[in-house]
Parts: C-alpha cells; structure tokens; sequence
C-alpha cells in the first residue's frame, strides 16, 4: 500500500526508476501532515533534488572528502569522566552498540586521555535504547569557531552527486 503522501505530491517521479521512486516516497511520508502546502511544495523540491544524499537503507554514511579540526583550548589537562552506573540490559545494549559501530568503521578503539560518559537513552518505536555520549565537560575547553554553521542547502548541495565520497 502506498503511503498517504502519494495522494497529493505535487511532483512528477516518473522519469526516476522504480527504487528511486520509492525512496524519494519514503522520504516524503517524513514530512509532517500539519505543514502548509507551500511549504510541503518547497521541501518536496528539496528533497527530491537532493535524495541522493540520504541514506536508502536507513544507515549512516561515512564522508572522506572534508576533514574538520577541533581546537582545543591551550593548557588543558586531560581528564576523565566516571562512568554512569546503568542496569544489566543497559550494559549489554552499550556494549552491543560499541561493538557494532567498531564493525562499521564509524569508531575505533582509542587510547586518548579524555572521556566523557557514555549515556542510554529510552527510545519509541521497536528500539528501546539510543546510545549517546554527554560531551558537556568537554565542550567548555573547544575553542568555538569563528565562522557559522553552513546552511542545510549548502551541506546538500556539496555532497549531492558527489561520488567521491564513501557511503
């Protein structure tokens, strides 16, 4: 069965093959119903011409192609944060996680002398977990950038089409 959204997209997909049909549809039911038409219209557009940088089989990608510099703050002395104390099945979740994302290339084993404790979060829907690192003691001694933050069509627009990159 198709997905509501199909009932009123604005845009015409026949000219894409069947996959990408599919995934640019997957990508529109993400679009909450209460938004305006003009606005519905406008990310359409968005997400249509940039759906080749959003992962197809819901995992996230890896990029090569830019390298970004912390700067930390001169003097500071490593330090380490004590672990939170979580239950058994939030243990085996953390372990589990750690060594899926070591798998995956997307972390590797450090020996670094800073910290910073790992956190378990509830999560609706099928998972019941989301691991995530609480970066606060650390972020007080990075040296905030001079520059902004990009644009979301500007990240789009440099990684759309870019093969260069590793998915």
């Amino acid at each position: 069965m198709l997905p509501p959204w199909d009932n009123v997209l604005e845009h015409d997909l026949s000219h894409y093959d069947a996959p990408t049909q599919e995934h640019i549809r997957h990508l529109l039911t993400r679009i909450n119903p209460a938004t305006s038409p003009e606005d519905k219209f406008t990310i359409e557009e968005v997400l249509i011409k940039f759906q080749d940088v959003f992962s197809r089989d819901g995992k996230v990608g890896t990029i090569n192609c830019y390298t970004h510099i912390i700067h930390v703050s001169e003097n500071v002395q490593p330090f380490q944060a004590n672990p939170v104390p979580k239950p058994k099945d939030q243990l085996e979740f953390e372990q589990q996680a750690i060594q899926d994302l070591i798998a995956l290339d997307k972390i590797e084993v450090s020996t670094a002398p800073f910290t910073s404790p790992i956190l378990i979060v509830p999560k609706k829907g099928p998972k019941k977990y989301r691991m995530v690192i609480n970066y606060k003691k650390a972020n007080k001694f990075i040296n905030d950038s001079s520059w902004p933050i990009s644009t979301i069509a500007s990240v789009f627009g440099f990684k759309a089409g870019r093969n260069t990159c590793r998915n």
